[in-house]
């Protein structure tokens, strides 16, 4: 997916931008054209449209509360420095991952967060990752979250894989093929015992998958109980998810092939389904 700055990572590497006022740009002839459609509570499509179709630029969507604070070639110049500093992108992994791109592009995102603020941003850069124009930006809100209906999300025969990091970052994946669903949840904790909610969840890292169809998760209130070995996981709870559905979580995981060669909290994480996303 797309990636999205917060302010919080911007806090984080922005020190070298705190002289920086707050404010938009404004181009005489601006390079891109920016279309935002299809808004939903957790989604947007954005369209970008340069004016030079031979260039490459560079485009995302931010928290639009970044304005507050920064100019929009500042965002800017943090969104390159995020890219060379903390994920040593290139210019050539840029292009492959399809964030540089050249002529119109668009992306459809499923994962912002309901009754929000966002800012849809595009520049020029060079091989260099040197931001070579002036930034153009487009605001818009997400919409309220509605429930549209209630459901149960069940499965006594999931499987899972746990793993977490040096820094306490849980990755737990519960998937339930023969029903088509599966629960990525990434989470910062002590352990997998007890319970957690949506304000502990690494939100762009963890979503629900039903069939071939992807949604991210708008609220979540589970506990969670490992058995004695460490290779059974049960949850239950309430989880909402963008396809407006309120699901009552009563799934039952045990530790699939990839246990035989480690224990559960040993595992390498499989791939999310979502992309890295700048958080």
């Amino acid at each position: 997916m797309k990636k999205i700055l917060s302010v919080v990572a911007a806090a984080v590497i922005a020190l070298s931008f705190a002289s920086c006022k707050g404010g938009k740009n404004t181009p005489e002839a601006e390079k891109f054209a920016i279309a935002i459609t299809d808004i939903t509570s957790t989604g947007a499509t954005i369209t970008i449209t340069p004016a030079d179709t031979t260039a490459y630029y560079y485009w995302s969507v931010v928290a639009s509360e970044l304005l507050q604070k920064y100019t929009a070639d500042s965002i800017a110049l943090l969104l390159m420095q995020q890219e060379v500093e903390e994920y040593q992108s290139t210019f050539e992994s840029l292009v492959e991952e399809g964030y540089i791109v050249k002529g119109k592009d668009a992306y459809t995102y499923s994962t912002l967060d309901p009754d929000t603020g966002y800012l849809a941003i595009a520049f020029n850069v060079d091989k260099d990752l040197k931001v070579t124009s002036e930034a153009v930006t487009k605001e818009f809100k997400t919409a309220e979250f509605v429930v549209t209906g209630h459901e149960t999300l069940s499965s006594n025969n999931a499987e899972f894989i746990d793993y977490i990091d040096a820094a306490g970052l849980f990755q737990v994946i519960l998937e339930d093929d023969t029903k088509g669903l599966a629960l990525y949840l990434a989470f910062f904790a002590d352990g997998l015992e007890g319970e957690f909610t949506q304000d502990d969840l690494f939100a762009l890292y963890s979503g629900f998958a039903l069939g071939n169809k992807e949604y991210s998760i708008v609220s979540l209130a589970v506990k969670n109980v490992l058995s004695a070995d460490g290779t059974q996981l049960t949850v239950t709870g309430k989880m909402a998810a963008s396809n407006g559905i309120e699901y009552d979580l009563k799934l039952v995981a045990t530790a699939d092939s990839y246990a035989e060669a480690a224990p559960a909290r040993k595992i390498a994480p499989r791939k999310l389904f979502y992309r890295r996303a700048i958080r």
